[in-house]
């Protein structure tokens, strides 16, 4: 089977730097494990930073997540996506569906 691995960031450096850690276990897990994986940041400041960790990135948010596993259903991906911090209600609405 196919997978793909999202996690969106919609908050800024503060939270990255506090994320990174993990984000960077999740991405050397993924790469292990020949799991597709996508990070979407929707502060520049966070973008920055990540890609400066070596992690590659799409700077975007809620638009782009909602793009990224469009076009993994239709690549027949199963899909495992996560959020890096507890959100509104539309976020935890977002993220379910």
């Amino acid at each position: 089977m196919s997978y793909k691995f999202i996690i969106i960031h919609t908050y800024g450096l503060g939270d990255a730097v506090m994320a990174s850690e993990s984000i960077i276990g999740v991405s050397r897990f993924c790469k292990e494990n020949e799991v597709d994986f996508t990070l979407i940041v929707q502060e520049n400041s966070a973008y920055d930073f990540f890609e400066s960790k070596g992690i590659s990135c799409l700077n975007g948010g809620p638009k782009t997540f909602l793009k990224e596993v469009f076009k993994s259903r239709i690549k027949g991906k199963n899909i495992i996506s996560s959020r890096t911090a507890a959100g509104t209600q539309w976020k935890n609405r977002l993220i379910k569906n």
